[in-house]
């Protein structure tokens, strides 16, 4: 997420001066929407006051959405931009003049303090889970599974036999590991880390992506971006630093890479999103159906294409990464080209929070 400002404001943030967020605070001449790497963010502005000083303004859904973002960013403040206040619906942060986003090979390279930041918002924020707001998420991320599972079997993603694997899978694994909920990121992306350049302080810049979730499941991101288990070792070693990090073991990611897969394909087929990567993530799951041991593929396929022409050089049209052995299918997966007709479901962790009894914690 490149924090720089682009030269229209636009709808949205035509709305954020309207609301006056800030009023008698803030002296502001100007609202733009804040330029990201991937195009506009519809959330996120710069404010810029008369005497050209610049803050951050980030609109959320609602003022009981920011009051948690306020409380959850407050549990560890070292990750994020510095919050400045909350107003209504509005935060105020710092502007993070002078940051570039990270490239894939710094995120990588930074995995180590990565570890070390994901372990201390994990032991901060644990007060923020009481057992009842636990048990809450974790079966509704449960129930997630499921539903969205049934989307990539309707849509063609998927096989019968690739869907009861998955599923056969998904119990072993919660049966062995369970789904402990934290306070969690949601996208370890390149784009959400910024800094001033090597050695300077890293900074988390997708405040409205904190939540509670399962415990590690922005693992499952570095987890396909990483090239070699060694970035993952870096990640164990700095929150080993911190924290236990026991709990980083083959078969529980796994499990978090299965319930971010699946959630992630179902989401780009609802709502017509980054399409061209749904194959080859669908190609990650048959990988991972097809043997009930540990499937995790340190070169998770990004590329069906890619993955078809190795398997065209095998004598049986077989791959074996990671255990999978059955036929790549032969049928072609255009179906998640089709237009998702299906009404855009609450795709927000927090929401759910939000009903449970515990969200006053």
């Amino acid at each position: 997420m490149g924090e720089s400002t682009a030269s229209s404001a636009g709808g949205a943030s035509g709305a954020a001066l309207r609301d006056r967020p800030f009023e008698g605070r803030l002296d502001i001449e100007r609202v733009e929407p804040l330029a990201l790497d991937t195009g506009l963010s519809g959330r996120a502005f710069v404010v810029v006051e008369r005497d050209g000083t610049r803050s951050k303004l980030r609109q959320c859904g609602s003022a009981a959405r920011a009051a948690r973002i306020e409380r959850y960013v407050g549990a560890w403040p070292e990750l994020f931009p510095e919050l400045v206040g909350r107003d209504g619906r509005y935060l105020l942060f710092e502007y993070l003049s002078g940051h570039v986003p990270l490239t894939r090979r710094e995120m990588l390279d930074e995995a180590e303090a990565i570890g070390r930041f994901a372990a201390h918002l994990h032991e901060a924020g644990a007060g923020f889970v009481s057992p009842l707001a636990a048990t809450w998420m974790g079966l509704r991320f449960r129930v997630r599974f499921r539903r969205d599972l049934a989307l990539l079997r309707q849509r063609g993603q998927i096989g019968p036999a690739t869907a009861r694997g998955l599923i056969a899978k998904a119990r072993a694994r919660h049966r062995e590991h369970g789904l402990p909920i934290a306070l969690e990121l949601d996208d370890v992306h390149k784009a959400n880390w910024m800094w001033r350049g090597p050695g300077t302080r890293l900074r988390f810049v997708d405040e409205d992506g904190i939540g509670l979730r399962p415990k590690g499941m922005a693992l499952a991101t570095l987890l396909k971006t990483a090239t070699f288990s060694k970035q993952l070792r870096r990640f164990q070693v700095g929150y080993d630093e911190v924290a236990d990090a026991s709990w980083i073991t083959p078969s529980y990611l796994e499990y978090l890479l299965l319930l971010d897969t699946v959630r992630r394909v179902a989401h780009k087929l609802r709502h017509g999103d980054r399409l061209e990567k749904v194959d080859a993530e669908s190609v990650g799951l048959e990988a991972m159906g097809a043997t009930p041991e540990v499937a995790l593929d340190w070169r998770f396929p990004r590329d069906a294409l890619q993955l078809r022409r190795i398997a065209a050089r095998t004598a049986k049209g077989v791959i074996a990464l990671a255990g999978f052995t059955d036929p790549i299918p032969e049928q072609d997966r255009t179906a998640a080209a089709r237009a998702a007709a299906e009404p855009a479901e609450d795709e927000d962790e927090d929401e759910a929070e939000a009903q449970s009894p515990s969200s006053s914690a």
